[in-house]
């Protein structure tokens, strides 16, 4: 329990950075791209990050809920606890979409408004992967890749391995798989910013971002450590497949909402409608 809540020092100041800046700059983008009034995407967002925390503690519980929850069920309920970002963003943007709909807000406008809240969000709260030390990548001789102290997550996952011994200065070289997806975050919110004034129809700033997402998802997951607690669905990890499932998902929506707009179709998938801002 102690370990558990040091860990959750590093962890929650980064949520909490992530939720504060979603919560302030979220509302400024939706008023000036989407014109939807700021109490509106307050509790909309609001909306959303709770439904985030819990589809991302559910996920983590399918993965390791034996290993980490054990014998102590009502842990699940920290909400600083672990969680997977899949699970979160899944249900966050069911959340988004049902309370955007019932509120009769412009659904594809405001998601395109969100869009760049969103990666610079998930970039602030993978900042909380590096510090903790979870989320580590696979040994690596890449020379970007640094080495990490005794007490390590990642010192003490090799050790255990038998990758270097118990007495070992720091540990072998690692890829710094957090800050890929502090990278990626940040990426998906430039692109987002930058596709405003270009796209062709609302809503493709959302399906953009959310296939940036996650195909860079799918592609970091190939450089995580091979925990033996790790779960497989076949031969690539339950995680894998979901970033892979969401890709294709996101690929299939902006691929029918380019063919509504191609034959003039005023709704793309529920999403697109002709750009209302430029």
């Amino acid at each position: 329990m102690a370990v558990d809540f040091v860990l959750a020092l590093w962890r929650a100041p980064t949520l909490l950075l992530a939720s504060a800046f979603g919560f302030i700059v979220g509302p400024l983008l939706a008023r000036r791209l989407a014109g939807v009034p700021a109490r509106k995407t307050v509790f909309v967002l609001a909306c959303a990050t709770a439904g985030a925390l819990v589809g991302g503690h559910l996920h983590f519980m399918l993965n390791y809920g034996d290993v980490v929850y054990g014998g102590r069920p009502l842990a699940a309920l920290n909400p600083w606890g672990p969680l997977h970002a899949g699970g979160a963003v899944m249900t966050m943007a069911i959340v988004l979409v049902v309370t955007v709909r019932r509120l009769g807000l412009p659904l594809g406008a405001f998601a395109d408004a969100f869009a760049p809240t969103f990666g610079f969000s998930v970039a602030i709260a993978r900042v909380g992967c590096w510090l903790q030390g979870c989320c580590y990548g696979a040994p690596s001789a890449c020379p970007w890749c640094p080495t990490f102290p005794p007490g390590s997550s990642v010192y003490l996952f090799q050790t255990t391995q038998n990758l270097i011994p118990r007495d070992a200065p720091h540990s072998l070289p690692a890829h710094p798989l957090q800050l890929y997806f502090v990278g990626a975050g940040i990426v998906i919110g430039v692109v987002a910013l930058l596709l405003q004034r270009v796209k062709r129809y609302d809503g493709e700033v959302a399906l953009v971002s959310f296939v940036l997402f996650a195909a860079s998802s799918a592609s970091i997951e190939l450089f995580r450590a091979n925990k033996p607690d790790r779960v497989y669905w076949g031969p690539l990890p339950q995680l894998e497949w979901v970033a892979l499932a969401m890709m294709v998902a996101g690929v299939i929506a902006l691929v029918a909402a380019e063919i509504g707009r191609a034959r003039g179709g005023d709704r793309a998938v529920g999403l697109g409608t002709p750009a209302t801002t430029s």
